[in-house]
């Protein structure tokens, strides 16, 4: 008779079978009960909803929304094709949002659908879904299938939000306009529709964001076509609009630039001045020393268990202090190293500059002749900083 062990093993190679992909989400119906009984007991799987279930972690916390959260998007594409096909689509405004990479989860996402009944889908932690009925699916050139998701494709979603979006999301728009490469894209929909109001709104928009030809082109092609277009710049006059990269760039980058150019100023008020290079370096090596653990714990409990973490962390932080000890106490030879000519400089390895039996202050020099070729850049870990502060004065 196989032991329980075995027999979830068994359960988790079905469930791995199902993730191959790298899915998320799962109906009832793609696995046997006995096995989905036994992985929910175990914490592999958790119940969205009737007939739906999400991979998530044993170790995951009573009340911890991660594996849900981290499935939304997932849920949502699985959910409405097996409920209304290739029938359905998302919001302009939501399209617009994801297209620019703003990924944060909504309390609720409408879900656009002529078989839709106006109901709502209640989810875990608050979320929902509402399945709107609207008469007539749009064109299938306006829309776009983006990470299972059905979409308003950047042209048509910016047509069909409302002139407030401008206001209440500048950074996603500025970045679905930055990908706009062609403004033929924009013109088609807007000359079929004749909307002369919306042209001289997106012209306003690509003239604030630095696109004055795009907008000219607009103006130009809507006026030949008889149709009086009104220039109207649809952000606030106070708000900050900067201009976003090459449109060859990921949407994901314009939307950091844009980000980070909303904030620089504000958080550049907030730093304090530089104190530059410490002068005692044995005193700010001691303090470091002092609240290493301390860092070390809270900066790396989160991926496991804390006292796991704790107990690694206790021991890492006696090898990095006799790390320390042993370069201080290595500095001739260090200085030594420095003097000669590239050329003649020798060999930095665990052999000429510490004990042999110390492994692992050994290794370190190595890193750190690795570090000092690239100046440390790139290096975050402890052992690299604390090396850096005390090396420094020696490399110069």
């Amino acid at each position: 008779m196989a032991r329980p062990s075995e027999k979830l093993a068994t359960s988790l190679s079905a469930l791995q079978e199902l993730q191959k992909d790298g899915r998320r989400v799962f109906q009832s119906k793609e696995m046997s009960r006995v096995y989905r009984d036994r992985l929910l007991k175990h914490g592999f799987l958790q119940i969205v909803m009737k007939g739906w279930l999400i991979s998530a972690s044993p170790g995951a916390q009573a009340g911890d929304s991660t594996p849900w959260f981290a499935s939304f998007w997932e849920f949502c594409a699985q959910y409405s094709n097996e409920r209304f096909g290739e029938q359905w689509h998302l919001s302009p405004e939501q399209s617009l949002l994801l297209h620019a990479e703003n990924t944060i989860i909504p309390s609720q996402a409408i879900i656009y659908s002529p078989n839709g009944h106006n109901n709502t889908v209640a989810l875990l932690y608050r979320t929902s879904l509402y399945d709107l009925r609207e008469p007539q699916l749009p064109a299938r050139i306006d829309l776009v299938i983006r990470n299972g998701l059905r979409l308003f494709s950047p042209a048509a979603a910016l047509i069909r939000v409302p002139e407030s979006f401008f206001i209440r999301n500048p950074i996603e728009t500025q970045v679905v306009l930055a990908g706009i490469r062609d403004v033929s894209e924009l013109l088609r929909p807007l000359l079929d529709g004749g909307h002369s109001a919306i042209a001289g709104r997106l012209a306003g928009a690509l003239r604030r964001v630095g696109r004055a030809e795009q907008a000219d082109e607009i103006r130009s092609t809507m006026r030949a076509a008889g149709y009086d277009v009104r220039e109207s710049d649809p952000f606030e006059v106070t708000q900050r609009v900067f201009e976003i990269g090459a449109t060859t760039e990921a949407p994901i980058v314009g939307r950091l630039q844009a980000m980070w150019a909303a904030s620089r100023d504000v958080v550049l008020k907030c730093f304090p001045k530089s104190p530059g290079l410490p002068k005692d370096k044995r005193a700010y090596l001691s303090s470091v020393d002092e609240i290493y653990q301390s860092d070390a714990y809270h900066s790396l409990s989160i991926e496991g268990s804390c006292d796991d973490w704790q107990r690694r962390i206790c021991k890492g932080s006696r090898q990095i202090i006799a790390i320390r000890q042993e370069a201080l106490a290595s500095e001739p030879k260090i200085r030594a190293f420095f003097r000669p000519p590239p050329a003649r400089r020798p060999k930095f390895t665990q052999n000429s500059l510490c004990k042999p039996q110390a492994a692992e202050v050994g290794l370190a020099f190595e890193a750190v002749e690795g570090f000092m070729d690239d100046d440390l850049n790139g290096c975050h870990f402890i052992v690299g900083q604390l090396l850096k502060f005390t090396f420094a004065s020696l490399a110069a």
